[in-house]
């Protein structure tokens, strides 16, 4: 627990539930950082005192003494019903709903196991204690706050709770003025950044795509894991799939390895909004995704909309077919689109958009 985090003397109080280590390393390592100081800062400059608490804490709380209470996790699902009157809840949804990011991975486990016959990896399941409490805690909610755009909006509809959007941001310094691209080259390089959760994240639908379009070269960027990596051995040893490890996206090695591509590609079964896709596009890579992203582009780009290998060749393959001089076109409006809509000054826009809204409604209900 950090208590009164900007020194306030307000006679307001909020609890704010999310990562406290933004609040402890200067360093951005997560788009977390810049979401954590950003909303704590709006919520401070409405008149409350900040207390920030991780949000998988199980620590004894005393709910009773906050008037506002944001976040996520188990300590925003355990306040449900002990709040004092008046006190409001806003939840800060970083994704889909549990329920329906849940489903939709649990799906991908069983189309791997149809494909493969086996399956071994690490999954990327919601950590939730009490799901009926989790249930009920949306329910209770005032306000959810969330970095998704509309699929991630719609799978939170059942809980008739007003849904205000912020996005997130991209996590790099490198901008699309950066590079030299050989672009004929280039065309055939599309960069997958999976962090956590291959098979959640469509690696493995990926990884077949390209076993089968050897022209093209995919680079997998992502913490390894050896049960998965171990599954794909034999597609990983063609020439055209190239594991690259975790990289660092402010790194030389994360630069050498844009300047290969053209395209950032994307199959995952749930998002709020993809921060790794928007890192690319910030780059001026091309997104070849799905609505599922969380990332409305103002481009017409073919677009997965179904998750079978044959229908996402067929995208690979439109996408690959846009010509040299109209790929660099789209790649200098993809950057600037992804600097004006998503970067840090857009995104503090929303987020002080959002708790105005918010927190008016609050003020006017008392």
């Amino acid at each position: 627990m950090l208590s009164n985090i900007y020194h306030t003397r307000y006679s307001k109080r909020c609890l704010f539930s999310f990562a406290t280590r933004p609040f402890i390393q200067k360093r951005v390592k997560h788009p977390n950082a810049y979401e954590a100081r950003v909303i704590s800062e709006e919520i401070s400059r409405h008149g409350y005192n900040v207390d920030v608490i991780f949000y998988e804490s199980d620590r004894s709380i005393d709910y009773s003494k906050y008037d506002l209470i944001v976040g996520l996790g188990n300590v925003f699902t355990q306040s449900v019903g002990k709040m004092r009157t008046g006190c409001k809840r806003l939840y800060y949804a970083t994704g889909a709903c549990f329920i329906t990011a849940d489903k939709n991975e649990i799906e991908r486990w069983n189309q791997l196991y149809y494909r493969r016959g086996h399956f071994n990896a690490n999954g990327r399941f919601e950590k939730i204690n009490n799901r009926g409490l989790a249930t009920l805690s949306l329910n209770e909610a005032d306000y959810i706050i969330g970095v998704g755009g509309h699929w991630a909006e719609s799978t939170y509809s059942q809980y008739k709770v007003p849904y205000l959007y912020v996005g997130t941001v991209p996590l790099t310094k490198y901008r699309f003025e950066d590079f030299s691209r050989n672009i004929g080259e280039a065309k055939s390089g599309f960069l997958l950044m999976v962090g956590k959760g291959y098979v959640h994240k469509g690696a493995d639908l990926l990884i077949e795509c390209f076993a089968r379009l050897k022209q093209f070269n995919l680079y997998i960027a992502g913490e390894y894991d050896a049960s998965f990596l171990d599954l794909y051995k034999n597609e990983l040893e063609n020439d055209n799939i190239n594991y690259v490890g975790y990289l660092d996206v402010n790194s030389q090695s994360f630069f050498e390895v844009c300047n290969k591509c053209c395209y950032v590609i994307d199959a995952s079964c749930s998002e709020g909004t993809c921060t790794a896709v928007l890192t690319g596009m910030k780059t001026g890579l091309v997104p070849i995704i799905s609505e599922i992203e969380g990332i409305e582009i103002e481009y017409s780009l073919p677009m997965f909309e179904q998750f079978t290998v044959e229908h996402m060749c067929d995208v690979i393959m439109d996408a690959s077919s846009i010509s040299d001089n109209d790929i660099v076109k789209i790649m200098e409006g993809i950057a600037r689109f992804t600097e004006n809509e998503y970067g840090i000054e857009a995104y503090k826009g929303k987020v002080k958009k959002a708790f105005e809204i918010a927190l008016e409604d609050f003020r006017q209900s008392k």
